[in-house]
């Protein structure tokens, strides 16, 4: 069906037909009426009337958008409403439906056809889910080895290769450019530091130095701001400016408005697979920077002693991952029953580590302490994590087991990152009750990444 339909519809050996005579060809054969203001030089994108299903369920629906060169556009909706699915259909990963698909035109070069071959060049992207597939490669790569050796240069030269593993060196060329773009962005002064050592907001920006070195028509940003503080989100939006007023076109989802860059001259909102607006940016759309949160301190510190503590971290000084530098300096700090901490950081400053630190992954060194539910050892760290749950976006990227989400909800009652033994009955009941709803039947690739 899909070979037909590019064999029919792939016009590039028309020259001579006009974008808009075309449109009017194609609709016919698929019985919808097609705009004639599909006009050579102007529409790099159209869709008309688009359906997109998954795993045998509509999930994006009644499509009609184009894309006009010089346009940045914000996809704006709440998580699940459908954006990343959107842009998937954009770069061409995914088909509209075999039936009544509606239609997909390109016309990077002024020609149009429905063949996403070459689209993925033309139409870079960065992601948490892109992110993650960096760190499970070079995970994978090193093996048991946690400490992936890339550097950011390496991670940006990747771009050129279409590759996610460095497999040449570069050429004097490749290097030059590599060179040029980390420096227009402003980070130069990270080409020689390791992938472990990156902050989210570091690394975050190096993929985004990494989806440009190719020159692509259009780059596309996937809630870019998701897992960063406000100041690095703060940040990196304005690289993302800066990348702009640098002549390239911008398309980006997110689900706050605060995120949006004075660059965005259009804004699109999605719900349930549908668009259900989409205008020129509003003047009063413009960027709202959220105020930093206040708290204040705690000084009835008599009471608090008296109560049970589930963690109590004395004199604790922690090490990296590799020894070489110390990251926390001097902790103390109590958790206890019946209390709930937020903790606050700018990225890079440790908040990551004293978690790992609270889950056994990580000693104090001599003459520093840590108890746990009044107990001063375990005897493993699975012991710690039946106990304590953890969710973070490294332990996502970790976590590519080949199961549905129901699965992966129960792999919870052996803290384990896949399925390692059958479920007891009151294990499988209150798996069921977690698990309730259509969406956990599906694979977690296949679900919404927030």
């Amino acid at each position: 069906m899909r070979g037909r339909a590019m064999a029919a519809t792939d016009i590039r050996s028309l020259p001579d037909e006009s974008i808009a005579s075309v449109g009017r060809r194609l609709s016919r054969s698929a019985g919808r009426a097609w705009s004639a203001s599909m006009t050579a030089g102007e529409e790099l994108i159209r869709l008309e009337h688009v359906n997109v299903a998954l795993n045998g369920a509509r999930v994006l629906h009644d499509l009609t958008w184009s894309l006009r060169r010089g346009e940045n556009w914000a996809v704006l909706g709440p998580n699940g409403a459908g954006k990343s699915t959107f842009l998937r259909l954009l770069r061409g990963e995914i088909w509209p439906a075999p039936v009544d698909g509606g239609l997909r035109i390109y016309a990077f070069d002024g020609r149009p056809t429905q063949s996403p071959i070459g689209v993925k060049q033309r139409i870079a992207i960065v992601s948490a889910e892109q992110q993650q597939r960096c760190l499970r490669a070079h995970t994978r790569r090193y093996g048991d080895d946690l400490r992936p050796r890339i550097t950011a240069r390496e991670i940006v030269f990747t771009g050129l290769l279409d590759s996610e593993l460095v497999t040449r060196k570069p050429t004097p060329a490749e290097a030059a450019r590599v060179a040029q773009v980390m420096r227009d962005i402003g980070i130069e002064a990270l080409a020689d530091v390791p992938l472990d050592k990156l902050s989210q907001g570091q690394l975050r920006k190096a993929l985004i130095a990494r989806a440009i070195v190719a020159k692509p028509d259009v780059l596309i940003l996937d809630e870019v701001g998701v897992g960063l503080d406000a100041r690095s989100r703060s940040a990196l939006l304005d690289m993302i400016q800066g990348i702009a007023e640098r002549g390239a076109q911008i398309l980006m989802t997110t689900h706050r408005r605060d995120e949006l860059i004075p660059a965005i001259t259009h804004v699109m909102e999605f719900k349930h697979g549908r668009i259900i607006a989409q205008t020129r940016r509003s003047e009063t759309a413009d960027r709202r920077r959220a105020a930093p949160p206040q708290f204040r301190a705690i000084t009835d510190s008599h009471s608090r002693d008296a109560r049970p503590a589930l963690i109590n971290i004395r004199r604790a000084n922690v090490a990296s991952d590799d020894g070489t530098t110390i990251v926390l300096h001097d902790v103390n700090w109590r958790m206890n029953e019946g209390e709930h901490w937020m903790i606050t950081g700018d990225n890079g400053v440790g908040k990551s580590t004293l978690l790992r630190l609270i889950l056994g992954e990580l000693r104090p060194a001599r003459g520093g302490q840590i108890e746990r539910f009044g107990r001063n050892g375990f005897d493993n760290v699975w012991e710690i994590k039946k106990r304590i749950g953890y969710v973070s976006c490294e332990f996502q990227a970790r976590y590519a087991a080949d199961l549905t989400a129901a699965q992966v909800i129960a792999s919870g009652f052996f803290a384990s990152v896949g399925w390692l033994q059958p479920l007891t009955p009151a294990q499988r009941r209150r798996s069921a009750r977690s698990s309730r709803g259509s969406t956990w039947s599906r694979w977690p690739n296949a679900a919404s990444w927030r």
